[in-house]
């Protein structure tokens, strides 16, 4: 359960960079939440690497999946529900292999966040099967940005 926590702050740290003269950012093309964008990274020295894949969820939604491979392929090991909007971006759910985790309410960030400046969501993530639930606190803060794709 605390790799579902943590992914709703992680998912927030998307490749943003210092640029002084931007003063809000849409931080949409920053999470590479169209379909088909991909990544893939490692780490110097490792053998392990992880990525994630976007796809087109049901109802204009959009999907992210994580993959690992540890050294003997990629194996699932999670995913995240997005809703976007021209206004706002909602994190809805979280898949984590064995249970969906819902965010009630959704985790909603304004697309335009001004630099400098949290957001704080504050909620739970119920559990889809089983109603348990557990609270989630996220700060979401841009201090610079740069995107050059």
């Amino acid at each position: 359960m605390k790799k579902i926590a943590a992914l709703s702050v992680l998912f927030f740290a998307c490749g943003i960079f210092n640029s002084p003269a931007a003063r809000a950012v849409d931080i949409v093309p920053y999470m590479a939440l169209t379909p088909g964008k991909w990544a893939i990274w490692q780490v110097a020295g490792s053998a392990s690497r992880e990525g994630y894949v976007t796809k087109a969820g049901t109802n204009g939604q959009i999907v992210r999946e994580w993959y690992d491979d540890n050294g003997s392929g990629w194996v699932f090991g999670s995913s995240e529900i997005f809703k976007v909007t021209s206004t706002s971006l909602r994190l809805l759910a979280t898949y984590d292999g064995t249970d969906m985790w819902a965010y009630v309410p959704a985790l909603r960030v304004p697309r335009s966040l001004d630099l400098n400046r949290p957001v704080l969501y504050k909620g739970v993530l119920r559990n889809q099967r089983t109603n348990a639930t557990q609270s989630v606190t996220a700060v979401i803060l841009i201090t610079g940005s740069e995107l050059t794709a």
